[in-house]
């Protein structure tokens, strides 16, 4: 008979062994792979997220007040200083609310901002007067909610006499006419994270002057 031949047991552990090492480092690379591409997206999103609301909060505080020189040497103007006021902060709702002439529209615009710590949230939008029912109408995030975290909000109103080089209030410096002259600037700080991974966090401070350095 033909005596038949096959692999000993110790063969196939060997084999078995050398199957596991090759199928460790497939896994290995798999993993790495995933987690890296994973830290890609996060660092996307994330810088992605603080440029729009960078971007978005220091272009429309360097806004407020504007109007057109063409418009009120036509006879046109929407009157700030007489009457109409060009911003509104409110430190305690960490609310911030302006009005300017927006070209692209062909009319004043009043919108705002507002940090929501209970939903960990950054709302804009247009509001309707600039008060505090302005700032508890603005419930839409910038960003996306479902990704993006904003948390430990800090606004704070740097508003100086000009005359006196003393400091002036959050009422002073929002008044619709015009009794002294004002500096004033807005600092923000506030942190934003990727809600599923608490790893990938920064932070955003801007120092923001008010234009003309006037009183509305």
């Amino acid at each position: 008979m033909k005596r038949e031949s096959g692999f000993t047991l110790i063969e196939l552990m060997i084999g078995l062994i050398v199957g596991l090492i090759v199928l460790s480092a497939i896994i290995y690379t798999f993993l790495s792979t995933m987690k890296s591409s994973k830290e890609i997206v996060n660092s996307a999103r994330l810088n992605r997220e603080v440029s729009v609301m960078t971007d978005l909060l220091t272009g429309e505080l360097r806004r407020a007040g504007y109007y057109p020189v063409q418009a009120v040497l036509a006879g046109s103007d929407y009157g700030y200083g007489s009457g109409q006021s060009d911003f509104y902060f409110n430190e305690a709702n960490n609310c911030v609310l302006i009005s300017y002439y927006d070209d692209a529209i062909a009319s004043v615009a009043k919108r705002g901002f507002r940090f929501v710590d209970s939903s960990s949230s950054l709302n804009y939008g247009t509001v309707s007067s600039l008060d505090d029912s302005g700032c508890t109408s603005l419930n839409t995030p910038i960003h996306d909610s479902n990704n993006i975290s904003v948390s430990d909000a800090q606004l704070d109103l740097v508003c100086i006499d000009v005359a006196t080089q003393s400091a002036a209030s959050e009422a002073q410096c929002s008044l619709p006419t015009v009794t002294n002259t004002y500096s004033r600037a807005v600092s923000l700080a506030f942190n934003v994270s990727v809600v599923n991974d608490s790893t990938w966090t920064t932070e955003i401070k801007e120092f923001v002057k008010l234009p003309n350095d006037l009183s509305p």
